[in-house]
């Protein structure tokens, strides 16, 4: 049963596909190849930070070659559109401007809820695997058929792969950025990986008052006995604790104080910056 609904659209018309699929993935690996951005709608219809996903997406068709026919304002009206036709308060919403097709935009919707308080809590295990993007910082469809395949062989009750440099290098994960706490600093990758949106919010957070300390290089696989801490990012979860890489416990096994304080800030940063989409 299909869960995802997709719209076609050009710069007159919207119009709703046939196409069937149960999740964003799936819906992605049926339409033309192309530059894509995934947006969190909180409820009420609300978004964080568009303007920086669209500004990406404009980064992303530069880097693959990709003529664009919408501007911010279009865009932002196209999704409001087509999310308001699937009556949902809330949803996970992907926008993909495919190589082949100019003028044209797809946009897939699927119901989404944010998640509970338990993830935050509990913290989730990873496992390291040697892999990159083709691409780092495109974000392109051309990556979601290897990181499906990455998902599918990761272990039982494994939440994220984190993608490894040929020097060992934790670079990011396949969904998220990385964080890792070594000897009292907050490191995380500033090239080889994609940057994302809520990477922005966890930056801003950290130099806030008084500032958390922070380095923009990666930890390599051969600092995982050393490390304190460790977290991930995206625009749909925010920060989530992680508490076991490669079968490791990280420090008591538990989430920490530098991601409770960096948790904090940032949803306060999240909390101030939600607006209508």
């Amino acid at each position: 049963m299909s869960r995802v609904v997709t719209f076609r659209a050009a710069l007159s018309s919207i119009e709703k596909t046939p196409l069937e699929a149960a999740t964003l993935d799936e819906a992605s690996l049926q339409i033309p190849a192309g530059a894509y951005t995934v947006l969190p709608v909180f409820p009420g219809r609300r978004i964080v930070r568009l303007d920086r996903h669209l500004a990406r997406m404009d980064d992303t068709l530069a880097r693959l070659g990709i003529e664009a026919h919408f501007d911010h304002a279009q865009t932002r009206h196209l999704m409001r559109a087509c999310i308001k036709q699937t009556a949902l308060d809330s949803a996970r919403l992907r926008l993909t401007l495919p190589k082949r097709e100019p003028g044209v935009a797809y946009v897939s919707v699927e119901p989404w809820q944010p998640y509970g308080p338990e993830l935050y809590e509990r913290g989730v295990r990873v496992a390291t695997v040697n892999a990159q993007r083709d691409n780092p910082r495109a974000k392109s469809t051309h990556f979601i058929g290897p990181r499906t395949a990455l998902f599918e062989k990761l272990p039982e009750g494994i939440y994220e792969a984190i993608l490894c440099g040929p020097d060992g290098a934790l670079l990011e994960g396949a969904s998220s950025n990385f964080y890792a706490v070594l000897d009292g600093q907050l490191h995380t990758a500033q090239e080889g990986m994609l940057i994302g949106v809520a990477r922005s919010i966890v930056l801003d957070a950290c130099a806030q008052e008084p500032p958390l300390p922070l380095l923009r290089e990666p930890v390599s696989k051969d600092d995982l006995s050393n490390i304190g801490e460790a977290m991930l990012s995206s625009a749909s979860r925010g920060v989530v604790p992680i508490v076991e890489i490669d079968g490791t416990p990280l420090g008591d096994g538990l989430p920490g104080p530098v991601f409770a304080e960096l948790h904090r800030r940032y949803q306060t940063i999240f909390q101030r910056e939600l607006e209508p989409l």
